[in-house]
């Protein structure tokens, strides 16, 4: 009688180029979208988690500082968004009720952020009932937040490798703090690891549909780039600078750069919550017409003169229009909206570095 597991315990064929290009034709590989009139009918838009800030299914660096309180707004808008709750106009609430899975991968100091989500808590309750628990009635039926605590590094293993995946199909937002943790060695410097790292986040974001947001710094004297290799920049979406109390878009790929959404932090009996707050509201009617000036320029930059006589032709019969446009322009300087370059008497729609 045959045994039953000789046939298994025989080492396995070693597949030719052929059988590969048997499985390649199988799979449709290189067969592509067919670019004709159908294909430009379709409606291709960018789709965002938030608006104008964080895309969805891409991979976005949020980086500053330390102290400058990147894990406290990387977690509240993860609690938010886990909860049901709509964070700066992203379509994820209780009423509509869509997916949001957060998964909140903590490699660094994970227990410093129980006392902050006790805080969050207490301002934005949890779900009340747990997930086993809902029907489908119920609101946010679809949402939760975890604190995944367990490290590991990309560095090519299958097992790691694995995990990313498993991660990033069950979330819909992973935030991981701090992504250097996730470099095989720690060294941020090599280009060809921080490639790597960074394109198999982007394609498990994009293959599996999850958004991802990661925790990074500059380096040491210079807060205006990020540590390490300029693959990282190159390789992601949207990257976010957090600095006094703003966060900054300086790169979208696939949409405006110089979004900047301002914040104040909200002391709690422990610890500290994010509020978002929007300044530019607060702006007068003069105000707000030097910024439209300056963003409509060529290059959001205008000379003196220029802006000037454009805020002229907007006022042409307001008394003492002179003294005016200065307070105008000085409360857009004093809130950083607007930066005034002295020597060629330019005035450039950006953030006050």
């Amino acid at each position: 009688m045959q045994d039953p597991y000789e046939k298994s315990l025989e080492p396995e064929k070693k597949k030719t180029k052929e059988d590969y290009e048997n499985d390649l034709l199988d799979e449709g590989f290189g067969e592509g979208v067919l670019v004709d009139q159908k294909f430009f009918e379709r409606t291709y838009q960018t789709v965002w988690l938030i608006p104008d800030l964080i895309e969805r299914n891409k991979v976005c660096v949020l980086y500053g500082e330390k102290g400058t309180n990147k894990s406290f707004i990387a977690l509240h808008i993860g609690w938010l968004l886990g909860n049901g709750y709509s964070v700066l106009g992203s379509d994820v609430s209780y009423i509509r009720a869509n997916s949001m899975d957060v998964k909140y991968l903590a490699l660094e100091d994970s227990e410093q952020h129980n006392i902050r989500l006790q805080a969050l808590n207490e301002n934005y309750p949890a779900v009340a009932k747990a997930k086993e628990e809902r029907s489908k009635d119920d609101i946010a039926w679809y949402c939760s937040f975890s604190i995944v605590k367990d490290h590991f590094r990309l560095d090519g293993t299958l097992l790691n490798l694995a995990k990313i995946e498993q991660l990033t199909r069950w979330a819909d937002l992973l935030i991981i703090d701090t992504v250097s943790y996730m470099y095989p060695d720690g060294d941020e410097t090599k280009g060809n690891v921080a490639r790597l790292v960074m394109h198999e986040l982007a394609r498990c974001a994009e293959q599996n549909e999850c958004t991802i947001i990661a925790l990074h710094h500059p380096p040491d004297g210079n807060p205006n780039k990020l540590r390490g290799s300029s693959e990282m920049a190159n390789s992601v979406n949207t990257i976010i600078q957090n600095k006094k109390s703003k966060l900054k878009v300086t790169k979208q790929r696939n949409g405006k750069t110089g979004k900047v959404v301002t914040y104040k932090m909200v002391p709690t009996l422990d610890s500290f919550t994010v509020e978002f707050t929007n300044s530019r509201k607060d702006l007068n009617q003069y105000e707000k017409t030097v910024l439209e000036i300056v963003e409509s320029a060529d290059g959001q930059r205008i000379s003196d003169k220029e802006l000037i006589s454009k805020f002229k032709e907007r006022y042409p019969d307001t008394k003492s229009i002179y003294q005016v446009l200065d307070r105008a322009r000085k409360r857009n300087i004093t809130l950083g909206f607007l930066k005034c370059d002295e020597k060629d008497e330019k005035i450039t729609y950006e953030i006050d570095e």
